[in-house]
């Protein structure tokens, strides 16, 4: 996705017009080496080796072309790092997903995020939800919806990246002493999706009726509860008193029944 993906030419020369493409490409080739033999880890950090570095060793500080390859090295790696880092709020796989509470502001549910990773553009987020709503600036997630949502519900972040013209390096071996090591690139359109979940929920609320009458009676009144998915009919405990739970937010409608 990063490495060098041109074609390779025995004319370079660190002299000529070459040297900036034979940097790229050597680069490139140091990092596969660091993999293969365990210098990087899943994340493509450097993993320490106790005091080797067994492949860049191999390319001496005094080559007319370090510092270009060790510029392209290290912009490579730093690329392949970020590629697949999520925002710090994300995580990779939906049942490990934290889960993050919307608050009302007094017109809206709406919380903001903030990527610790700084990775944050270039993805996109979405739900089943299309009342909830998503926007980005810098490093700072908005999410917003006018309705509460449901409970539990599963925000998808996926950022795409897609490139043209992939290097294979393979472990055979070419030439006439049978020595080299083959390089392939081939124009083939490679994708490599990375995507992160997060739960956003709204707490559940109570409503607390407290009835009142003139001749005393307040115990034992009947009222029924209307709205949002809640078709209830309760009865006023010790001194009125009514206690409705595990509320969603929203509107609903209390009736008094008749009473003789």
């Amino acid at each position: 996705q990063y490495g060098y993906t041109g074609t390779i030419s025995t004319s370079w020369r660190s002299q000529n017009e070459g040297g900036d493409k034979l940097a790229h490409a050597v680069a490139t080739q140091l990092l596969v080496w660091e993999t293969i033999v365990g210098e990087r880890d899943a994340d493509f950090n450097k993993v320490g080796t106790g005091g080797k570095d067994a492949i860049c060793d191999q390319v001496s500080t005094g080559h007319p072309l370090y510092s270009q390859i060790m510029s392209y090295y290290n912009s490579m790696a730093a690329s392949v790092q970020k590629h697949s880092k999520l925002p710090s709020f994300l995580s990779k796989t939906p049942g490990s997903a934290q889960e993050i509470e919307l608050e009302w502001d007094g017109s809206k549910y709406t919380v903001t995020l903030t990527d610790s990773n700084n990775v944050l553009s270039g993805y996109k987020f979405s739900s089943n939800d299309s009342g909830v709503q998503f926007s980005v600036s810098g490093n700072k997630l908005t999410i917003t919806a006018e309705k509460a949502p449901s409970d539990g519900l599963t925000i998808t972040a996926e950022k795409t990246a897609q490139r043209k013209g992939v290097i294979t390096w393979t472990d055979g071996v070419y030439g006439p002493n049978g020595k080299l090591q083959d390089i392939v690139t081939y124009a083939q359109s490679v994708n490599d999706p990375v995507k992160g979940y997060l739960n956003i929920k709204v707490s559940y609320g109570s409503a607390k009726i407290v009835k009142t009458s003139e001749d005393g009676k307040v115990e034992g009144i009947s009222f029924t509860i209307t709205g949002n998915g809640v078709n209830k009919t309760v009865q006023t405990g010790e001194g009125g008193v009514i206690q409705i739970d595990n509320l969603t937010p929203g509107v609903y409608t209390v009736i008094e029944q008749a009473y003789d």
